[in-house]
Protein backbone atom coordinates (compact mmCIF):
# COMPACT_ATOMS: atom_id res chain seq x y z
CA UNK A 1 0.00 0.00 0.00
CA UNK A 2 2.55 2.58 0.93
CA UNK A 3 4.58 1.45 -2.27
CA UNK A 4 1.16 2.23 -4.33
CA UNK A 5 0.78 5.79 -2.20
CA UNK A 6 5.06 6.55 -3.07
CA UNK A 7 3.88 5.84 -6.68
CA UNK A 8 0.99 7.72 -7.30
CA UNK A 9 2.18 10.59 -5.75
CA UNK A 10 5.80 10.71 -8.03
CA UNK A 11 3.33 10.31 -10.88
CA UNK A 12 1.73 13.46 -9.46
CA UNK A 13 5.03 15.54 -8.82
CA UNK A 14 6.13 14.54 -12.03
CA UNK A 15 2.86 16.22 -14.21
CA UNK A 16 3.17 19.52 -11.74
CA UNK A 17 6.95 19.89 -12.70
CA UNK A 18 6.14 19.09 -16.32
CA UNK A 19 3.34 22.25 -16.42
CA UNK A 20 6.25 24.52 -14.23
CA UNK A 21 8.73 26.40 -16.50
CA UNK A 22 12.44 24.30 -16.81
CA UNK A 23 14.57 26.28 -14.27
CA UNK A 24 11.69 26.04 -11.58
CA UNK A 25 11.30 21.97 -12.36
CA UNK A 26 14.71 21.80 -12.23
CA UNK A 27 15.53 23.52 -8.97
CA UNK A 28 12.55 21.51 -7.30
CA UNK A 29 13.98 17.86 -9.23
CA UNK A 30 17.00 18.60 -8.14
CA UNK A 31 16.45 19.43 -4.76
CA UNK A 32 14.33 16.37 -4.31
CA UNK A 33 16.90 13.77 -5.82
CA UNK A 34 19.93 15.91 -3.61
CA UNK A 35 17.44 15.17 -0.41
CA UNK A 36 17.14 12.07 -1.22
CA UNK A 37 20.79 10.93 -1.45
CA UNK A 38 21.72 12.70 1.71
CA UNK A 39 18.82 10.92 3.38
CA UNK A 40 20.00 7.74 1.90
CA UNK A 41 23.66 8.71 3.29
CA UNK A 42 22.23 9.10 6.44
CA UNK A 43 20.65 5.96 6.96
CA UNK A 44 23.03 4.55 5.96
CA UNK A 45 25.61 5.99 8.67
CA UNK A 46 22.72 4.80 11.00
CA UNK A 47 22.60 1.68 10.00
CA UNK A 48 26.37 1.13 9.56
CA UNK A 49 26.46 2.63 13.90
CA UNK A 50 24.02 0.60 15.35
CA UNK A 51 25.93 -3.00 13.79
CA UNK A 52 27.68 -4.97 16.06
CA UNK A 53 31.65 -4.61 15.19
CA UNK A 54 33.42 -7.81 15.63
CA UNK A 55 36.31 -8.20 17.50
CA UNK A 56 39.76 -8.57 16.37
CA UNK A 57 41.97 -11.67 17.19
CA UNK A 58 43.98 -9.70 19.44
CA UNK A 59 41.33 -8.74 21.95
CA UNK A 60 39.21 -12.38 21.40
CA UNK A 61 43.06 -14.09 22.30
CA UNK A 62 43.39 -11.52 25.38
CA UNK A 63 39.61 -12.10 26.60
CA UNK A 64 40.22 -15.85 26.22
CA UNK A 65 43.72 -15.71 28.34
CA UNK A 66 41.72 -13.33 30.66
CA UNK A 67 38.73 -16.53 31.45
CA UNK A 68 41.81 -19.21 31.24
CA UNK A 69 43.25 -17.14 34.24
CA UNK A 70 40.12 -16.64 36.47
CA UNK A 71 39.07 -20.49 35.41
CA UNK A 72 42.73 -21.42 36.89
CA UNK A 73 42.95 -19.18 39.96
CA UNK A 74 39.12 -20.39 40.87
CA UNK A 75 40.25 -23.88 40.40
CA UNK A 76 43.41 -23.27 42.73
CA UNK A 77 41.55 -21.35 45.73
CA UNK A 78 39.00 -24.58 45.82
CA UNK A 79 41.63 -26.73 46.34
CA UNK A 80 42.86 -25.38 49.39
Amino acid sequence: MYLLLSILLAVILGCILLMLSPLLAGIIAFGIIAGTLFRAVYMLNKIYKTLPKPPDKATAAYQNYLKDIKYLNEKENSRV
